[in-house]
């Protein structure tokens, strides 16, 4: 701030506090002449986890011991970003309940608001929470979108990949194969099995 006085100012102080809480008095830097315009300065740091208004009073004192004061009051605005942490990639089988934990994100006043945009290639689906429950029933790979939000609107984004297996429709396969070998090798010792009993039948016949 700026003041002057006739005589010149001898003291300037600046007392504030953060909404209701306790007050702190200072003592301002000034530059100038005492008997001209003068700039008063003094820098206050507010913490990242602080977003209650400064209310403030400037005290200014003469050389004669006049005094004047004025107050004002500082807006605070959040434009920190939350971190968001979707947690690790995993790879599962078809049909497997995969969780989904969010908890490690964070932010410097809170996250309000956690939201899931699973991609499944043929459409998306968006679900809200801190920890939800997703089951895939079909082979392939998902990309897991979280959105994490704070008080002020703040966004902050990070990405999960879930490799779905197709280890069930290998094992079927095999299945489907074996059963079709097995079958065959019957057919075959069936035949053969029956083909040697004609024959046996034929030489029989030929010797009566």
């Amino acid at each position: 701030m700026t003041a002057s006085d006739n005589i010149g100012i001898v003291e300037a102080f600046i007392e504030y506090r953060y909404g209701d809480g306790p007050e702190t008095k200072v003592k301002m830097s000034g530059l100038g002449y005492y008997t001209a315009v003068r700039t008063y300065t003094y820098d206050v740091m507010v913490p990242v986890n602080i977003l209650e208004p400064i209310h403030y009073t400037i005290v200014l004192n003469d050389m004669a011991g006049n005094k004047v004061e004025r107050t004002g009051t500082v807006t605070i605005m959040d434009s920190i970003a939350p971190f968001a942490d979707a947690g690790f990639d995993v790879v599962v089988k078809r049909g497997t309940i995969v969780v989904l934990n969010s908890s490690a994100s964070s932010d410097n006043i809170g996250i309000t608001n956690w939201t899931w945009m699973v991609d499944y290639g043929t459409g998306t689906d968006s679900i809200e929470g801190m920890v939800i429950e997703q089951k895939f029933n079909k082979a392939g790979t998902f990309t897991i979108t979280l959105t994490v939000k704070d008080g002020y609107g703040n966004i902050g984004t990070d990405t999960v990949t879930i490799n779905v297996e197709r280890t069930e429709e290998k094992n079927r396969s095999y299945l489907v194969y074996s059963v079709f070998v097995m079958i065959i090798v019957l057919v075959v010792l069936i035949s053969v099995y029956f083909l040697i009993i004609r024959r046996k039948s034929v030489e029989y016949q030929g010797k009566l």
